[in-house]
């Protein structure tokens, strides 16, 4: 399975709640400087699925409008998403389907470090980032990082 992770864009830093984060200006152009210079590699995504946060649903209308997929918002992606719930999501998609999750941190990193049984940390998964990931099983050390974009 091929799979991408996107890290929301920088955001404000208050709001009434921590899910009422707006992204910034700077957030904003960051994700869509990201986006554009990935369109090769994203154009194999199938389907984007977001936090139901308020910076990441933005963060995934911008890919949104980039590759002509509509958004699916998934509770399980929240930046304290479980990491099993997450995989069980993941496989019940088809072996064809290839998900760009939308999320936060400390998830998106935690995910990745499992996934590839990498150090924690080894890879910085900063706001705008996008890690592309070829998955061979929905378990900890079965994914290769195939790239990791910051802006």
């Amino acid at each position: 399975m091929q799979l991408f992770v996107l890290r929301h864009g920088n955001a404000e830093l208050y709001a009434n709640t921590d899910a009422e984060r707006n992204l910034t200006d700077r957030g904003m152009a960051e994700t869509s400087t990201i986006l554009q210079a990935s369109l090769t590699d994203l154009s194999s995504v199938t389907s984007i699925y977001a936090s139901p946060y308020v910076r990441a649903q933005q963060t995934a209308a911008i890919a949104s409008e980039l590759l002509d997929l509509p958004v699916t918002t998934c509770d399980l992606i929240t930046p304290e998403g479980r990491i099993e719930s997450v995989c069980q999501f993941l496989s019940s998609f088809a072996a064809d389907e290839v998900p760009l999750l939308v999320s936060h941190q400390p998830f998106v990193g935690g995910f990745i470090d499992w996934l590839g049984d990498f150090e924690p940390g080894r890879y910085i998964m900063g706001t705008s980032a996008l890690a592309q990931l070829s998955v061979s099983v929905l378990a900890r050390g079965c994914a290769d990082l195939v790239s990791l974009k910051q802006p």
